[in-house]
């Protein structure tokens, strides 16, 4: 889950800095969701481990894949990163 929450924090503040209106209160909202899906994760992880492996399995890859708010994927950032360089 701290991964997912890395992953959507550079996307937003370092891949598209432009999009983000106030880049602190983006990265404090980050942040707590994090911090609040990595809690519950834990606890569903105390009762089934495969399960919590699976969800935060499937929320990384839909985090990387999903255009959200109308910023690109990172996967579209990265890839145009690649192209550039």
């Amino acid at each position: 889950m701290v991964a997912l929450g890395l992953v959507t924090w550079a996307n937003g503040v370092i891949l598209q800095p432009e999009t983000v209106d106030d880049t602190f209160k983006f990265s404090t909202r980050v942040a707590i969701g994090t911090g609040i899906a990595a809690a519950g994760l834990s606890l569903v992880g105390r009762a089934s481990p495969p399960l919590a492996r699976g969800v935060a399995f499937i929320a990384l890859v839909t985090a990387l894949f999903t255009r959200y708010q109308g910023r690109k994927s990172p996967i579209d950032n990265l890839a145009a990163w690649w192209k550039e360089g």
